[in-house]
C-alpha cells in the first residue's frame, strides 16, 4: 500500500464516485466502531452535497454492523463537529462528510479524535491499510440494530449556535450580507444574525440543492457576495464556504478582507484586550509579505508554518498562542475552539468593528498587500512533479536569486490533483514575470 493514497492535509477528499466508494466508506466505519477494543460512539455530520447521504449511509452501515453507536447531527458544518466533541467527552471520534470549497461532485471524509481535533497521522495510516484490506461489505441494516444503535441529534446544534452567538460581545447593529455557499452555514445564517443577534441581514446563497454548493459562490467566488454587498449599501459582507470553516470578508464598497487581514485585525483586537497570548500569532508560507510587514509595524510577531490547518493547529498548541490561520479564510481563534470557524470568525469581525467604533474599510484600507499570483499546475503525480522541481538546479538557483521584492512557494495540494505555484513580489509586473520564468522551466523539465 502506497503511503497517503487516500488521505491528504484534510482527510480523504476526491470524486465522490471514484473515490468514495460504498466499500470504502464502509470500511472507515468498521474500522472506528471499535477502535480501541471498545463499543464506541460517534457523532456525524454532512454538508449539502448530493452525494453526502449515500456516504454517510455507508459509514453508518459499517459502525452500526458492529456495534458501534452513531450519533447524526444532519447537515451542519465541520467545525461543529469540533466544538460539540471538545464540549462533551462521552464521544469517541466525529466524522463530517464535506468536500469543503470543491465543487459538488466531489465528497470527503474528515476524522475527529475524541478532543475534537483531527486524528493523527498514524491513525490515518492503519485506517489506510484497514481500507486496503477489509473485503468485507454489508447493504442492509438490521431493523432491530439500527434501532438500538443510531440517533437523530441535530437538537445538539443548538448549543453549538449559542456558543457561537455567546462570542459576540457588543450590542450594535449592522447591515450586513451573508453568503452562505449554499452549503452547511445555509441552515445556521437566519438563526444566528436575525434571532439571536438581532442584525439586519440579508442572506444570498442558502437554497441548496445537492449541486449548487460552492458554484459561483461562497469564499471561493467572493466577487459574488464583493459585487452584491457594494450595490446594495451594506456595512459588510461575511462569505463562507462549503463546510463553514472559512471566512471572507467585503468592506461597504466590496474590498476583500482576507484571512491576512483579519487576522491582523484580530490580532490587533486580541493584544489591545491583552489576550494576544505572547504578542505572537501564526501565519503559514502562503501568507502575503505585505501582510507580515504589517505585523512587524505593529510589533506582533509571528511564526510561519506550512499550508494546513494541522501545522496551525499544532504551533498555536506548542506555543501556548492564542491566534492564527490562514489567508484563506481559515482562522484559528485557539482560546475559543480548536479548529477553524467561519461562523466563530465573523463574530470576532463584529467584535472588531464594534470596539473600534471604525468601518472595516477604515480599519484595513491603509494595510499592506504585495501582488500576488497562485496558480494551479494540474497533474495526476502531484508528488513526483513536486520533487523533481525541488531538485532542479536551474529552478533551485532561479528561486535562490529572488531578494525580499520577490518569493516563490510551490507545493502539492493536499486535496485536489493540483501543483500550487504562489509567486509574490512587489509590482504586478515582476510577480508575471517571476511566475513565467518558473512555468517555462517546469515545462521544460516534464
Amino acid at each position: 500500500m502506497n503511503k497517503n493514497k487516500y488521505f491528504g492535509t484534510d482527510g480523504i477528499r476526491g470524486n465522490a464516485d471514484n473515490l468514495l466508494t460504498n466499500n470504502l466508506c464502509y470500511s472507515i466505519g468498521k474500522f472506528l466502531a471499535n477502535y480501541h477494543n471498545k463499543t464506541n460512539k460517534i457523532l456525524i455530520g454532512r454538508d449539502t452535497r448530493e452525494s453526502g447521504e449515500r456516504i454517510l449511509h455507508n459509514i453508518v452501515l459499517g459502525l452500526i454492523d458492529n456495534n458501534a453507536f452513531v450519533y447524526d447531527l444532519g447537515i451542519t458544518t465541520t467545525p461543529s463537529i469540533s466544538y460539540l466533541l471538545s464540549h462533551d467527552d462521552s464521544y469517541d471520534f466525529g466524522i463530517m462528510i464535506s468536500a469543503s470549497h470543491n465543487p459538488y461532485y466531489d465528497n470527503g471524509i474528515k476524522i475527529f479524535a475524541k478532543s475534537g481535533i483531527k486524528i493523527e497521522d498514524d491513525l490515518e495510516n492503519k485506517i489506510e491499510s484497514f481500507i486496503e484490506n477489509n473485503k468485507t461489505y454489508n447493504d442492509k441494516i438490521n431493523d432491530e440494530l439500527f434501532k438500538k444503535y443510531y440517533q437523530n441529534t441535530s437538537y445538539l446544534l443548538d448549543k453549538y449556535l449559542n456558543f457561537i452567538a455567546s462570542k459576540y460581545v457588543f450590542n450594535k447593529r449592522y447591515k450586513i450580507a451573508i453568503d452562505c455557499a449554499n452549503g452547511s452555514t445555509s441552515i445556521f445564517a437566519y438563526k444566528l444574525f436575525n434571532d439571536l443577534l438581532k442584525q439586519d441581514v440579508t442572506i444570498i446563497n442558502d437554497k441548496y440543492n445537492g449541486k449548487n454548493i460552492n458554484d459561483k459562490c461562497g469564499s471561493t467566488h467572493i466577487e459574488t457576495l464583493s459585487n452584491f454587498v457594494k450595490n446594495n449599501n451594506f456595512d459588510l459582507g461575511f462569505s463562507f464556504d462549503g463546510d463553514g470553516d472559512r471566512l471572507i470578508v467585503c468592506d461597504q464598497f466590496g474590498n476583500v478582507c482576507n484571512g491576512d487581514k483579519q487576522i491582523f485585525l484580530g490580532a490587533r483586537y486580541l493584544k489591545e484586550n491583552h489576550k494576544l497570548k505572547n504578542n505572537k500569532v501564526v501565519v503559514t508560507i502562503m501568507s502575503n509579505l505585505g501582510f507580515l510587514f504589517d505585523l512587524e509595524n505593529e510589533n506582533i510577531n509571528y511564526d510561519i508554518v506550512d499550508v494546513g490547518d494541522k501545522n496551525v493547529y499544532k504551533c498555536l498548541k506548542d506555543n501556548n498562542l492564542s491566534l492564527g490561520g490562514e489567508q484563506s479564510g481559515h482562522i484559528i481563534y485557539f482560546d475559543d475552539l480548536n479548529t477553524g470557524d467561519g461562523l466563530l470568525s465573523a463574530m470576532y469581525m463584529l467584535n472588531i468593528i464594534s470596539y473600534f467604533n471604525a468601518s472595516l474599510h477604515a480599519l484595513t484600507k491603509d494595510l499592506h498587500s504585495f501582488p500576488q499570483i497562485i496558480y494551479n499546475f494540474k497533474t495526476l503525480n502531484k508528488d513526483e512533479l513536486v520533487n523533481k522541481i525541488n531538485h532542479n538546479d536551474d529552478i533551485k538557483n532561479y528561486i535562490n536569486t529572488l531578494t525580499s521584492s520577490g518569493r516563490v512557494s510551490i507545493r502539492q495540494s493536499g486535496t485536489e490533483p493540483l501543483v500550487r505555484i504562489m509567486v509574490e513580489a512587489t509590482d504586478d509586473l515582476r510577480c508575471k514575470n517571476i511566475l513565467d520564468n518558473i512555468l517555462l522551466m517546469i515545462n521544460k523539465m516534464i
